[in-house]
Protein backbone atom coordinates (compact mmCIF):
# COMPACT_ATOMS: atom_id res chain seq x y z
CA UNK A 1 0.00 0.00 0.00
CA UNK A 2 3.01 2.41 0.49
CA UNK A 3 3.86 3.97 -2.59
CA UNK A 4 7.10 5.50 -2.16
CA UNK A 5 10.02 4.68 0.44
CA UNK A 6 11.82 7.23 2.38
CA UNK A 7 15.20 6.58 3.67
CA UNK A 8 15.57 6.86 7.55
CA UNK A 9 17.92 5.99 10.22
CA UNK A 10 17.29 2.95 12.08
CA UNK A 11 16.89 2.33 15.96
CA UNK A 12 16.63 -0.58 18.47
CA UNK A 13 13.22 -2.02 19.37
CA UNK A 14 11.78 -4.83 21.37
CA UNK A 15 8.34 -6.57 22.03
CA UNK A 16 6.98 -7.25 25.57
CA UNK A 17 4.29 -8.74 26.39
CA UNK A 18 2.04 -8.33 29.49
CA UNK A 19 0.14 -10.21 31.73
CA UNK A 20 -2.67 -9.51 30.11
CA UNK A 21 -1.05 -10.67 26.46
CA UNK A 22 -1.09 -7.26 25.07
CA UNK A 23 1.74 -6.81 23.06
CA UNK A 24 3.59 -3.57 23.58
CA UNK A 25 6.60 -2.48 21.58
CA UNK A 26 9.64 -0.59 23.35
CA UNK A 27 11.35 1.39 20.45
CA UNK A 28 14.78 3.55 20.83
CA UNK A 29 14.90 5.28 17.85
CA UNK A 30 19.06 6.09 16.97
CA UNK A 31 20.75 9.22 18.47
CA UNK A 32 20.89 10.90 14.82
CA UNK A 33 16.95 10.06 13.64
CA UNK A 34 15.00 12.68 12.58
CA UNK A 35 12.57 14.30 13.97
CA UNK A 36 8.46 13.89 12.86
CA UNK A 37 5.69 15.08 13.84
CA UNK A 38 1.97 14.08 11.95
CA UNK A 39 -0.94 16.87 12.56
CA UNK A 40 -4.00 15.79 12.35
CA UNK A 41 -5.56 14.25 9.39
CA UNK A 42 -8.23 15.96 7.91
CA UNK A 43 -11.70 14.30 8.33
CA UNK A 44 -13.37 13.96 4.55
CA UNK A 45 -17.01 12.00 5.69
CA UNK A 46 -15.50 10.66 8.86
CA UNK A 47 -16.00 12.26 12.47
CA UNK A 48 -13.28 14.40 13.92
CA UNK A 49 -12.67 11.97 16.47
CA UNK A 50 -12.20 8.91 13.78
CA UNK A 51 -9.38 11.14 12.87
CA UNK A 52 -7.89 11.74 15.56
CA UNK A 53 -7.91 7.78 16.21
CA UNK A 54 -6.26 7.26 12.99
CA UNK A 55 -3.54 9.97 13.65
CA UNK A 56 -2.70 8.44 16.80
CA UNK A 57 -2.58 5.06 15.04
CA UNK A 58 0.21 6.48 12.57
CA UNK A 59 2.25 7.99 15.61
CA UNK A 60 2.29 4.83 16.87
CA UNK A 61 3.22 2.97 14.28
CA UNK A 62 5.96 5.42 12.83
CA UNK A 63 7.46 5.54 16.28
CA UNK A 64 8.16 1.65 16.83
CA UNK A 65 10.35 1.66 13.42
CA UNK A 66 12.22 3.59 15.38
CA UNK A 67 13.34 5.53 11.89
CA UNK A 68 12.19 8.98 13.51
CA UNK A 69 11.69 10.67 16.83
CA UNK A 70 8.38 11.00 17.04
CA UNK A 71 6.99 13.90 18.84
CA UNK A 72 3.58 12.60 20.90
CA UNK A 73 0.49 14.37 19.87
CA UNK A 74 0.15 15.84 23.55
CA UNK A 75 3.66 17.41 23.77
CA UNK A 76 2.57 19.12 20.20
CA UNK A 77 -0.42 20.24 21.61
CA UNK A 78 1.49 21.97 25.39
CA UNK A 79 3.87 23.32 23.34
CA UNK A 80 1.51 25.34 20.85
CA UNK A 81 -0.69 26.56 23.94
CA UNK A 82 2.57 27.74 25.50
CA UNK A 83 2.97 29.79 22.31
CA UNK A 84 -0.67 30.82 21.59
CA UNK A 85 -1.19 28.55 18.46
CA UNK A 86 -4.64 27.64 18.10
CA UNK A 87 -5.34 24.01 16.53
CA UNK A 88 -7.26 26.11 14.07
CA UNK A 89 -3.86 27.26 12.93
CA UNK A 90 -3.27 23.83 11.58
CA UNK A 91 -6.05 24.40 8.52
CA UNK A 92 -3.20 25.40 6.22
CA UNK A 93 0.06 24.01 5.01
CA UNK A 94 1.51 26.96 5.95
CA UNK A 95 0.43 26.80 9.22
CA UNK A 96 1.24 22.98 9.75
CA UNK A 97 4.91 24.04 8.49
CA UNK A 98 5.30 26.55 10.89
CA UNK A 99 4.24 23.84 13.77
CA UNK A 100 6.44 22.03 12.20
CA UNK A 101 9.94 24.14 12.17
CA UNK A 102 8.26 25.85 15.75
CA UNK A 103 8.87 22.06 17.24
CA UNK A 104 12.55 21.16 15.72
CA UNK A 105 10.88 18.38 13.04
CA UNK A 106 12.60 17.81 10.32
CA UNK A 107 9.49 16.20 8.65
CA UNK A 108 6.22 16.62 8.79
CA UNK A 109 3.11 14.11 8.03
CA UNK A 110 -0.06 14.86 6.53
CA UNK A 111 -3.08 13.54 5.31
CA UNK A 112 -6.66 12.86 5.12
CA UNK A 113 -8.53 9.75 6.46
CA UNK A 114 -12.43 9.66 5.07
CA UNK A 115 -15.16 7.15 3.39
CA UNK A 116 -15.14 7.12 -0.28
CA UNK A 117 -17.44 4.49 -1.86
CA UNK A 118 -18.37 2.80 1.18
CA UNK A 119 -14.81 2.22 2.61
CA UNK A 120 -12.51 4.04 4.76
CA UNK A 121 -9.23 5.52 3.00
CA UNK A 122 -6.21 7.15 4.65
CA UNK A 123 -3.82 9.12 2.38
CA UNK A 124 -0.45 9.88 3.93
CA UNK A 125 2.40 12.06 3.13
CA UNK A 126 5.97 13.02 4.86
CA UNK A 127 7.19 16.27 3.47
CA UNK A 128 10.61 17.51 4.40
CA UNK A 129 9.85 20.85 5.88
CA UNK A 130 13.22 22.58 5.27
CA UNK A 131 13.02 22.02 1.06
CA UNK A 132 8.76 21.27 1.03
CA UNK A 133 9.85 18.33 -0.64
CA UNK A 134 7.56 14.89 -0.62
CA UNK A 135 9.61 12.25 0.94
CA UNK A 136 7.57 9.49 1.24
CA UNK A 137 3.80 8.41 0.93
CA UNK A 138 1.31 5.71 1.25
CA UNK A 139 -2.59 5.02 1.01
CA UNK A 140 -4.70 2.13 2.94
CA UNK A 141 -8.33 1.60 2.34
CA UNK A 142 -10.85 -0.89 3.59
CA UNK A 143 -14.18 -1.71 4.83
CA UNK A 144 -13.23 -0.89 8.55
CA UNK A 145 -10.53 1.03 10.60
CA UNK A 146 -8.97 -2.14 11.80
CA UNK A 147 -8.98 -2.96 7.83
CA UNK A 148 -6.63 0.45 7.60
CA UNK A 149 -5.19 -0.08 10.18
CA UNK A 150 -2.84 -3.11 8.89
CA UNK A 151 -2.05 -0.74 6.20
CA UNK A 152 -0.98 1.62 8.37
CA UNK A 153 1.37 -0.60 9.51
CA UNK A 154 2.65 -1.39 6.08
CA UNK A 155 3.03 2.65 5.33
CA UNK A 156 5.04 3.19 8.54
CA UNK A 157 7.60 0.47 7.67
CA UNK A 158 8.15 2.28 4.64
CA UNK A 159 8.64 5.73 5.26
Amino acid sequence: MAVLILAGCGGKSAVNEGATGVKSATVVPAADAPTLVVVKLKEQGVTEAEAALVSDMLRSEIAKTGKYRVIEREQMERIMAEKAIAMTDLSTSSGEAGVAKLLNARFMGVGSFGKLMGNYVLSFRVIDVETGLMKGAGTAEGETIGEVKKGIAKIAVSL
